[in-house]
């Protein structure tokens, strides 16, 4: 499990770097680039399929609204032996967890006189 978590964090980071290259056209992209491309990810099937990933992972998408990307996940067990999947991909609860998460960071920022950046709309 933590092997599959350091591959899925691996993969955001190589890919972030990566799209930061292609957009602004540069060998080392700086941290602004690099966010940029972390809210602009969209990491699809067939990039999934070219890194030899298919059915590691759902496909993603992130933006500057939505770090998370996509949310679903399986639950895997251990019979012993080795680790099994036990479920299909299960959808987050969205509706229910982003108004605390957005409630949460609202109060940490007024806590710690934090400004929250405003994301772009479009």
């Amino acid at each position: 499990m933590l092997y599959n978590r350091g591959l899925a964090n691996a993969l955001y980071n190589v890919e972030a770097i990566r799209i930061a290259q292609e957009q602004y056209k540069v060998k080392v992209p700086n941290s602004e680039q690099v966010r940029w491309a972390y809210e602009n990810m969209k990491i699809e099937p067939k990039r999934l399929a070219e890194l030899g990933l298919e059915g590691f992972m759902q496909p993603a998408a992130t933006s500057c609204s939505d770090h998370e990307g996509f949310g679903p996940l399986r639950v895997q067990q251990w019979d012993g032996n080795q680790w099994k999947l036990v479920s299909d991909w299960i959808q987050p609860m969205k509706d229910l967890v982003r108004p605390m998460i957005e409630e949460s960071a609202k109060a940490f920022a007024q806590q710690n006189n934090i400004q929250p950046r405003t994301c772009p709309t479009s």
